[in-house]
């Protein structure tokens, strides 16, 4: 039996070692559970915060001071950049074959 050194591979060759958990369906269950949970309350967290944002923005009774609206409009162009990074990386992956989560698509 020959030893390979893992140092220095062979001209014209490579190696990937890859570990992996196995992933009972119990556990895959309790995961998706989890990131349907965070998803939807991050969801509704930015969402709330978006609405006073735009409440705020589009204030015509003048109790909203020009800073808070400064906030505000930062605020929404931090969401707004956020879904656009988003979306192209999601984009991008789909596009290479490749899944957004690291899951096997």
């Amino acid at each position: 039996m020959s030893n390979i050194d893992l140092n220095n591979p062979p001209s014209g060759h490579s190696f990937k070692v890859n570990v992996e958990k196995n992933e009972t369906e119990a556990e895959r269950a309790v995961r998706l559970t989890k990131d349907l949970l965070l998803f939807l309350f991050a969801s509704v967290f930015i969402g709330a915060i978006g609405w006073f944002c735009l409440t705020a923005l589009l204030d015509t009774t003048g109790k909203v001071s020009a800073d808070d609206k400064k906030w505000a409009m930062s605020f929404l162009t931090a969401v707004g950049g956020a879904l656009v990074g988003y979306l192209v990386r999601k984009q991008r992956h789909a596009l290479l074959g490749r899944s957004v989560t690291g899951l096997k698509a």
